[in-house]
């Protein structure tokens, strides 16, 4: 009896090791196509990010950029829809030290998704620390199904703000200029403007047409047309162009060219007089049908994420999501590609932090809400790097497109930084891609600040806007933007606002 019940037992054991076999080569991971898998997945609270010396996997593909004393990464929402499939919701950021400019492109969603779940995996594997930012995560907004609206439901309470378009309002924008008393800026002379329209044999205005004004041989500078079909030139703002007395002007679009030359008008040096004149080029041949295609849209949000913007970064996000919404329903159908620019300040866990334009408004709402704001430190923020990502990083569409950006700050550029970009630079990159740069004052932005924004939105033919009843509170943002100025303005919600300015620019397409 004793040596049957050894046999049982031992038959026993091997049964049950023999069972344990079994699942563990079932509980093993499987790798499919377009899915990161790990052995231990680690969950990351959605509030978390790796800290400055987590290490980044790159995948074949991915390009990471760096820029003067700053690291750029280029990541996907897809990333995040990638995190949430593995447990876990983390941004990727890198703290390398500074290589100097380096242009960069943007991968696909798949490459980029792989390589921010693999940063994420090799960080929990390595054992590193992760550090939560002073601001929450914020959901992506509900959308009501139905309705007339087709509003967020939990965006119940829109920021508020005004509006100034100082083209318009031009002599009083010169006014404001030369009245200006406060920190330094960047010079960007305007009081010499030429308004330069295209247009072709049937007097339709013409978009996206390359406008180049030479001096003699000289190029002195270049811009592609806006919706309405203009663009500006600003001969003062431009060293060789001070002793031109006749500027010739070519215009080129789909093989269609023109040639002509302008007399300068009547300047004076001084401070107070201003010159200009409005030029028309009409291009031979009809370029534009009286039944125009569908519009292609690129619409980049460019935002300010360091701490002082933690009050308002919820509303801000709720605000851009609502917008971007909105358009998806505006009429026309519009081809749309949505993206996302963040900026800090040298010294934070990120500098600037991209993604890359999608069709895809799921995607790009994930991405918008893993956004937190913190760090910062000092006043001055690192804006002009922000914009020169935006305007020069992204992959914009290059043919037939509106380019717009919307940029969103409560604090001006440091201008002392070395081996930095310089704003004014930016806008004449933004002109000859023919990018609109419509600016948006935060609650908070000084008088300085306000100015950097207003030169900004005016080069590239934009509107100033600036939120005056933000943030937490329902009250005038304190020292906000529009206790700077006496504009004089009509307070709406401000997802109207950019809504409205979006349909004007596609109805100018179709006038």
């Amino acid at each position: 009896m004793r040596k049957q019940h050894v046999v049982w037992f031992t038959l026993f054991l091997v049964l049950c090791i023999s069972l344990s076999l079994a699942l563990a080569a079932c509980g093993e991971n499987t790798v499919t196509p377009g899915a990161i898998s790990t052995t231990k997945a680690t969950s990351v609270p959605a509030t978390s990010e790796p800290s400055a010396t987590t290490a980044v996997v790159v995948t074949p593909g991915t390009a990471v950029s760096t820029t003067p004393a700053t690291t750029t990464t280029t990541t996907s929402a897809a990333s995040t829809t990638a995190a949430a499939a593995t447990g876990s919701s983390a941004s990727s950021k890198t703290g390398e030290e500074p290589t100097g400019p380096v242009g960069s492109s943007t991968g696909s969603s798949e490459v980029a998704a792989a390589t921010t779940a693999a940063a994420a995996t090799t960080a929990a594997a390595a054992g590193s620390s992760s550090r939560s930012d002073s601001s929450e995560v914020y959901p992506a907004p509900a959308y009501t199904a139905g309705g007339s609206s087709n509003q967020p439901v939990n965006n119940q309470n829109p920021l508020k703000a005004g509006a100034v378009d100082d083209n318009l309002k031009f002599a009083e924008y010169l006014q404001y200029l030369q009245s200006y008393r406060d920190k330094a800026v960047l010079p960007f002379e305007v009081r010499e403007r030429y308004i330069i329209s295209v247009v072709d044999s049937n007097a339709r205005t013409v978009s996206n047409a390359t406008v180049k004004i030479y001096g003699g041989q000289v190029l002195l500078y270049q811009g592609k047309t806006y919706s309405n079909g203009q663009v500006m030139f600003f001969p003062r703002a431009v060293p060789a162009a001070a002793q031109v007395t006749q500027f010739d002007v070519t215009v080129e679009k789909n093989g269609h060219n023109l040639n002509k030359s302008f007399k300068r008008a009547e300047a004076s040096n001084s401070q107070s007089q201003t010159a200009g004149a409005a030029w028309t080029l009409e291009l031979p041949g009809t370029l534009r049908s009286q039944q125009d295609p569908a519009p292609r849209l690129d619409l980049l949000f460019l935002l300010d994420s360091t701490g002082s913007m933690s009050g308002e970064i919820r509303r801000i996000q709720q605000t851009v999501a609502d917008i971007s919404y909105q358009i998806t329903t505006l009429p026309g159908q519009p081809r749309l590609r949505f993206g996302i620019v963040t900026y800090r300040d040298r010294g934070d866990n990120y500098i600037t932090r991209k993604y890359g334009f999608t069709e895809n408004l799921g995607e790009f709402s994930n991405f918008l809400n893993t956004i937190s704001a913190g760090g910062g430190g000092d006043y001055p923020e690192s804006l002009n790097e922000g914009l020169h990502v935006a305007i020069n990083e992204m992959d914009w569409t290059t043919g037939d497109s509106l380019r717009l950006t919307f940029l969103v700050a409560d604090a001006p550029p440091h201008l002392d930084y070395p081996n930095d970009y310089k704003y004014t630079n930016e806008l004449v990159d933004a002109v000859r891609q023919g990018i609109k740069v419509y600016t948006i004052g935060a609650s908070g932005l000084t008088k300085q600040g306000e100015y950097v924004l207003r030169q900004l939105a005016q080069v590239t033919m934009a509107q100033y806007l600036f939120i005056t009843r933000g943030g937490d509170e329902e009250q005038p943002g304190s020292g906000g933007p529009a206790s700077n100025t006496n504009i004089v303005y009509s307070e709406k919600s401000l997802d109207k606002i950019v809504v409205n300015i979006v349909r004007q620019e596609l109805s100018n397409l179709t006038q």
